[in-house]
């Protein structure tokens, strides 16, 4: 009997994980904090940010498109248009689901802008360096300086 227990509050965990729905406003927050590699309120952490010459579109567009390209990632919110997109990526075989912001910021008076990347889990309180892990990836693959 408690072995089915076990058993039903597990596969209720599993389901929860699954099919919870997304709180679009509190992932895609506007007013992301600037802070230091490693550093971000609560559970995740700022990654990296890339000086683009110009506006950084052509960088962003980049980097979208790598983003997308992952295995299990989606865009909850935000657009290249809009210079911030929030994408959920769950793994493979659990479906945790990990939120990366991507923010395109001018630097006023110098013709550049940055590419802030933010990588959080939503379950749990360490993600063994996976968001990081990815959004580094990311970085590399749309070749950002």
């Amino acid at each position: 009997m408690v072995g089915w227990i076990v058993l039903i509050l597990i596969a209720g965990f599993l389901a929860y994980v699954r099919l919870a729905p997304v709180d679009v406003d509190k992932w895609h927050n506007p007013q992301l904090p600037v802070m230091g590699p490693g550093e971000y309120p609560g559970v995740g952490r700022f990654v990296g940010q890339y000086v683009q010459e110009g506006d950084g579109r052509d960088a962003l567009a980049r980097l979208h498109a790598v983003a997308l390209a992952t295995p299990h990632t989606q865009v909850i919110a935000g657009s290249p248009d809009a210079g911030k997109i929030t994408y959920m990526t769950r793994s493979k075989v659990i479906g945790f689901p990990d939120f990366s912001t991507v923010t395109l910021t001018p630097l006023p008076g110098t013709g550049k802008t940055t590419l802030q990347l933010f990588g959080r889990l939503r379950f749990g309180k360490m993600d063994f360096g996976v968001n990081e892990a990815r959004m580094k990836d990311w970085a590399d693959r749309a070749d950002l300086k």
